[in-house]
């Protein structure tokens, strides 16, 4: 992924359903934030990525021409191939899921898709790949809705149809390369902005600033004040004729979800821990409940009856979508950072950790990330106070009055009086249970892998 300044790409696979006549693959969710080369197979149909993080997302991004947007150096690549060898022919669709239920600049974004071959980017040939409705460029809102009973895929999903594509029969060597980019629309009308006029558009020509904008088609003369924001969600489905139905499938730690636990609030959650055994999925927040509040920072006894009193009792009856829901364990932290030898019913106060290791071990004499060379794991301590220089997203730094980190629900086993708590520090760490001025609650749900896919937002 290339990268400028005004448009931020990354993109998130969030489903791959493939059946055939009387078979029926695996649908699932996957993303890898901080992974480079994501390769998904479930049955006969492999989808592979070169991304890292969920969405592709413009972000104080300025319109443009359609000639430069389908030009740009700012895009997702994607590759579809399939082995199968079916007697029938296997349609599948891909498709663009708008984030958020804002449905105002769905007119101004517009989505170019195109098919790379040896040859470069076929948009124009014969076998070039289209929009939806056969167009080679299409606004968000022109693109008809994509829906999907047996997934729960509803109108709401706000779920557009990008294009359709087959795999022959009896292909055992399909392979596609994807291209897609999105930018807003610089024609006028299509989007409104607050502008500081600057440059020419400053020239006593023009009588208004509609009419100067008009005459700057490509905007250089333009500064936004009010930054316009639009992201998506792209999915690949692939269907037949057979009834579809979902299978358990593969659940990477670390994997970023935004779902709706059911207070009908958006969140951003990370995998944690699978038990494949009970085919649940515990998912931790991005950030702590209690940011924000009276009280960021309480003590581990109030933490642990956080969520049976008060605030928290009625955040626990309101995510009415989940099975459950408490504080992370120090186990489960060793073991989502890769430091299985790590035994919370053995480890000590002195066998606390930083969660990057050095040359492959876990160690607490030498930190590895910091400002400028960030952690593999910031997911677990981002939206704590202080931690730009301990390899945290520097975004997400947080100032007094709140917490420094979270309590895990593990006492430490040579110690009672202490507990083990994830710190702003990028380390597992120790804190004595009575301190209230340090750690805050940092909720942990826990959702069958069969429901997960429906709270996507």
């Amino acid at each position: 992924m290339k990268k400028r300044k005004t448009v931020i790409a990354s993109l998130a696979i969030l489903g791959v359903l493939f059946i055939t006549a009387g078979v029926s693959y695996a649908f699932f969710s996957y993303s890898r934030e901080g992974t480079t080369g994501n390769t998904i197979t479930t049955g006969a149909l492999t989808f592979h990525y070169e991304e890292n993080s969920q969405g592709i997302s413009l972000i104080d991004a300025m319109p443009m021409t359609d000639n430069n947007g389908i030009q740009q150096t700012n895009y997702f690549d994607f590759t579809v191939t399939s082995d199968t060898s079916s007697a029938i022919k296997i349609p599948y669709y891909i498709t663009a899921r708008r984030k958020g239920n804002d449905s105002s600049l769905d007119g101004s974004v517009k989505l170019y898709l195109a098919e790379v071959t040896d040859k470069g980017e076929q948009t124009e040939s014969e076998d070039a790949v289209t929009l939806e409705n056969n167009k080679t460029i299409s606004k968000f809102s022109e693109l008809s809705t994509y829906t999907n009973a047996s997934l729960n895929i509803t109108a709401a999903k706000n779920e557009k149809i990008l294009y359709e594509g087959e795999v022959p029969v009896n292909s055992t060597n399909y392979t596609k390369d994807y291209r897609l980019r999105m930018w807003f629309s610089n024609t006028q009308g299509d989007i409104t902005y607050n502008q500081t006029i600057t440059g020419s558009c400053s020239d006593s020509t023009y009588t208004t600033r509609e009419t100067c904008i008009a005459a700057h088609k490509d905007w250089t003369d333009v500064a936004t004040s009010t930054p316009q924001t639009f992201s998506i969600i792209v999915n690949v489905y692939a269907e037949g004729e057979s009834q579809v139905t979902p299978a358990v499938t593969p659940y990477v730690i670390g994997t970023k979800y935004t779902l709706d636990p059911g207070d009908g609030t958006p969140r951003d959650f990370y995998i944690l821990s699978v038990n494949d055994t009970t085919n649940e999925v515990r998912l931790i927040m991005d950030r702590n409940i209690t940011q924000g509040t009276a009280n960021p920072t309480i003590n581990y006894t109030n933490a642990m009856a956080y969520f049976d009193n008060g605030d928290g009792l009625t955040i626990k009856n309101s995510w009415t979508n989940v099975e459950s829901i408490d504080l992370p364990g120090a186990q489960e932290i060793a073991d989502a950072v890769g430091n299985t030898s790590w035994d919370v019913t053995t480890a000590t106060k002195t066998d606390w950790f930083f969660l990057d290791p050095e040359n492959g071990i876990y160690q607490n004499t030498n930190r590895v990330a910091n400002a400028s060379n960030l952690s593999n794991f910031r997911w677990l301590f981002n939206y704590t106070k202080g931690c730009t220089n301990y390899g945290c997203d520097s975004t997400t730094s947080l100032s007094s009055p709140e917490a420094t980190g979270y309590w895990t629900k593990s006492l430490i086993s040579d110690d009672s009086s202490r507990a083990w708590d994830m710190s702003f520090t990028g380390n597992l760490y120790r804190n004595t249970i009575s301190d209230s001025g340090n750690d805050g609650v940092r909720p942990v749900i826990t959702i069958s892998k069969s429901n997960l896919s429906s709270l996507i937002n």
